[in-house]
Formats: structure tokens, C-alpha cells, sequence
């Protein structure tokens, strides 16, 4: 969190994810992105290596994680895992309405949890995530869109277990 955001007052919804899965869904970003915003991205096991080092184009993860992690019992400040929100999508639809002093009634709160669920999300890519968030190739076959699956994924199939990368996201997993 910045230093100014101490002064300044005002609400803050923060929503985190396992570090494995940010791992694998910004490995899979920073390949299809057609901005290119690094030279050379490399074999997912270099890339989950520099990730832990903080050495990505996003800066380090955990140092933002952890900024963040340290105000979360601030009363400005609602801070929730996305593996949370998978498991209860309309109790988290409550607690960002009553954290931002709404009152929802139930067809309101239907209405928000279907369209911010991940099939209606990604039925409107284009229209929400804009075209550069969408990779197709030269015959306009789609290749990459900016949801890829909304789930819970398991990247630990991406890792060699003996890499250096696959024992620092163990030991980042206990965080």
C-alpha cells in the first residue's frame, strides 16, 4: 500500500489469490498479450523463477500481498481471498454491499452475482475486457481471452517438482 494512502480516507476492496494460481494466469497473460510488454518470457519454470524473485513487468507480488496484508483489519480496508469467493459468490456479494454501506435487496444481489459470474463474464469479453485483453491468430481463431478459466487451477502441473521454482512456491504457499 503507498505511503500516501495513510491520510487519504476511503474504501479499499482487495482481492488476493494463491500464488500459484496468480503464477500460472500471469504466465498465460504475459504470452498471449499483444502489447509484448517484455522481451522474452520464456519456459514457465524461468518465468515462475523470476516471479518469486520479483522480477516480472507486474514488480513483486509479494511485497504488494503483503502491504496490503498488514492493513487488513483497518476499517476502510476489506480484504478477500478469490479462492472465497469461488466457494461463496453471493455471501461475498453481501459482505462487499454491507463493507460499502448498501443495502442490496435479493434481486439486486441475483443480479450482481450473475453478472459477475464467470460465464457471463467471459460471454462478454469484448464488451467488458475490452479487444486487447483477446489474442487471435492470423485466421482469427481465439487463441487467449482475459478470462482464461475462472477457476481454481492446479499449477502445480507446470512445475518440475525438483525446480528451484516449484520448492519457493511451497514455501510461499505457508505465507
Amino acid at each position: 500500500m503507498r505511503e500516501h494512502m495513510d491520510y487519504v480516507v476511503f474504501q479499499i476492496i482487495y482481492v488476493c489469490r494463491n500464488v500459484k494460481d496468480v503464477m500460472v494466469s500471469l504466465y498465460y497473460h504475459y504470452m498471449y498479450h499483444p502489447s509484448k510488454i517484455i522481451d522474452r518470457l520464456g519456459t514457465f519454470e524461468e518465468f515462475a523463477e523470476d516471479f518469486m524473485k520479483g522480477a516480472v513487468a507486474d514488480g513483486p507480488y509479494f511485497g504488494h500481498l503483503h502491504s496490503y496484508w498488514t492493513h487488513r483489519h483497518d476499517a476502510n480496508v476489506l480484504f478477500i481471498a478469490y479462492e472465497a469467493m469461488l466457494k461463496d459468490h453471493r455471501g461475498t456479494v453481501r459482505k462487499i454491499a454491507t463493507f460499502l454501506d448498501k443495502a442490496l435487496s435479493d434481486a439486486e444481489i441475483d443480479n450482481i452475482v450473475f453478472h459477475t459470474s464467470k460465464d457471463q463474464m467471459v460471454a462478454n469479453n469484448d464488451k467488458t475486457w475490452r479487444r486487447y485483453h483477446t489474442a487471435k491468430d492470423a485466421n482469427g481463431v481465439l487463441l487467449h481471452q482475459f478470462i482464461r478459466t475462472g477457476k481454481l487451477a492446479k499449477p502445480l502441473k507446470q512445475f518440475q517438482k525438483t525446480s528451484i521454482a516449484y520448492q519457493a512456491v511451497i514455501h510461499a504457499a505457508t505465507f
